[in-house]
């Protein structure tokens, strides 16, 4: 746990501080970083196999690449950012666009597990919306 602690600090430096661009040693330790604790998002989320993807967007060499896990109802995508990262709710893992985007701060994912907490609610908001025929909740929360 304390060792996860520490990596988590190290990605959150890593992902809102200075440009990584041109940097192949941060671009790679910020990739594997991403999906290891959008792994974790996944498992958080109690999400099986077939319900999700996680993908690597290498990019370019000037930016830091994204990393995005798309699940069948969420999306969430890291890159670097000052600002934080986004997520947001999709219909289905075709769907690139989904619901409108919300952002969370880096620091959110100190307690990963509110955060998730967050997305599930979210994401049963929407459910419970369309059960009813009502337009999926929108906002720009985190």
């Amino acid at each position: 746990m304390k060792n996860m602690l520490a990596r988590l600090r190290r990605f959150i430096e890593l992902a809102s501080g200075p440009d990584i661009g041109y940097q192949a040693d941060k671009k790679r330790q910020f990739k594997l970083d991403a999906l290891y604790f959008l792994r974790r998002v996944a498992v958080l989320m109690q999400l099986q196999k077939d319900e999700y993807q996680i993908r690597w967007n290498e990019g370019g060499i000037a930016v830091s690449g994204d990393a995005t896990l798309h699940s069948n109802d969420i999306y969430i995508q890291f890159s670097q950012s000052r600002g934080g990262f986004m997520w947001r709710t999709c219909k289905g893992q075709k769907d690139y666009c989904g619901g409108f985007n919300r952002w969370a701060n880096w620091e959110s994912l100190l307690e990963i597990e509110t955060f998730v907490e967050r997305v599930l609610e979210v994401r049963a908001q929407g459910r419970r919306a369309a059960e009813i025929g009502l337009p999926v909740p929108i906002g720009n929360v985190a």
